[in-house]
């Protein structure tokens, strides 16, 4: 299971929404990078993961699961248990986020008196300790300094110190590298793979350099508008870029060509986009299926298979049926999470499997009327259902208890993709 996943997420500022439907999820001890350009939503999406949108900012719909825990609902006080103890968060610039007016090793010790239940006396150790275990010269020293006494890498590696100081279970890291030296990035992201290493956190690296994710990420994101718009294995992406816009992203990397190339024209406006797909003003492949926004490109088979699996949705694979990625959110959200639904696809027609109780006339009823098509009926009984389950997830299926006790088949000639 997952330890951060975050579903359908949508936000507004001051009634703009400015993400519009963000799906991801971090495995222990992984590294999600998250990569797109300036204002495309991902900053915004780790401060909606802890909670700390600006005043004007309001989660509408989606959940935040951390540990099965919806964030979303939690209260301040609870939120306030989780920032800086579970999930801890690396910003951008660490001269506007440490305090200016006091010590570094003080702010370092706050975190552990709050969420470790520490003294001040032993959490200023500790914080020497931590400012060591960073590699920041002269720790003793330093813990006594003042921000604007340190310099950029310094200050840097006091927010990293500050950030596994509770050993949290997921770091975010926000452009950490983004105002330093190429020398004292590599530094950087070397030491947050070192202590990563050592604690066992997952870790989400939000940058706009793909260069910087593909270096150092496990899977990342590629976000667009708001959206994710491809993820995948971070190898599988680089070498097999389906999105025009992850394509773009990698053909401006230098690479020993006369000229660099570019996207053309500017990303959107958020108030002002439509039903067509966000990046189609600026796509050369742009045709007619473009004024429809698309769905996610997940890469291929094994990545959706894996995603069925990490929502528990279930499918039997026993006559060589293959899962559509494209159409994996065709059901209402309210009716696939009900049913724990997944859509499948043979020999051009299209199917939904739908676990539920074989007996629920008004359930079948309803799955039918939504997809507009048919119930075939059951197609297998639990024992089967289970028998496959078992052979497609090679015996790795954590558990059964989400899946009911039977499926039905359901035909459609042609099924909503939302």
């Amino acid at each position: 299971m997952p330890i951060l996943e975050v579903r359908d997420l949508r936000v507004s500022i001051a009634g703009v929404e400015i993400l519009r439907g963000v799906n991801l999820y971090v495995e222990e001890g992984e590294t999600l990078g998250i990569v797109g350009e300036s204002g495309c939503g991902k900053s915004m999406t780790g401060l909606a993961i802890i909670g700390l949108l600006p005043g004007d900012g309001r989660v509408t719909a989606g959940e935040v699961l951390f540990d099965g825990e919806n964030l979303v609902q939690a209260g301040e006080a609870r939120m306030r248990q989780i920032r800086g103890g579970d999930i801890a968060m690396v910003f951008q610039d660490p001269f506007t986020s440490l305090n200016p007016s006091m010590r570094v090793g003080d702010q370092v010790a706050e975190a552990m008196v709050l969420h470790r239940g520490m003294s001040w006396r032993e959490a200023r150790e500790e914080a020497v300790k931590a400012l060591e275990a960073v590699k920041v010269p002269a720790p003793k020293s330093t813990a006594r300094k003042y921000p604007h006494q340190l310099s950029g890498g310094q200050r840097q590696r006091v927010m990293i110190a500050m950030a596994f100081a509770c050993r949290p279970r997921l770091l975010i890291a926000d452009e950490p590298t983004t105002a330093l030296d190429v020398t004292l990035q590599a530094q950087i992201l070397a030491l947050l793979k070192e202590l990563q290493e050592q604690e066992g956190t997952a870790v989400i690296l939000i940058s706009h350099d793909i260069g910087v994710i593909g270096s150092v990420s496990d899977r990342m994101c590629v976000f667009y508008a708001g959206r994710v718009i491809e993820e995948g294995a971070t190898e599988d992406v680089l070498r097999r870029a389906r999105h025009p816009y992850t394509q773009g992203l990698l053909a401006s990397l230098p690479g020993g060509r006369d000229r660099l190339s570019s996207i053309p024209g500017q990303p959107p406006d958020f108030r002002n986009l439509g039903r067509e797909c966000a990046f189609a003003p600026r796509c050369p492949h742009r045709f007619s299926k473009c004024d429809e926004e698309p769905g996610l490109l997940e890469g291929d088979r094994e990545l959706v298979r894996q995603r069925a699996e990490r929502e528990r949705r279930a499918f039997a694979d026993l006559d060589g049926i293959e899962l559509d990625a494209g159409l994996v959110w065709a059901l209402s959200e309210e009716s696939a999470r009900k049913y724990l639904a997944i859509p499948l696809k043979r020999d051009g027609t299209m199917f939904h499997v739908a676990m539920a109780n074989p007996d629920d006339e008004a359930a079948k009823n309803a799955i039918a009327q939504e997809l507009g098509g048919r119930v075939i009926g059951v197609l297998a009984s639990k024992d089967a259902i289970e028998e496959a389950i078992e052979r497609l997830y090679s015996g790795r299926m954590k558990s059964r208890s989400p899946h009911r006790t039977a499926c039905w088949l359901v035909v459609s000639e042609e099924a909503p993709v939302g």
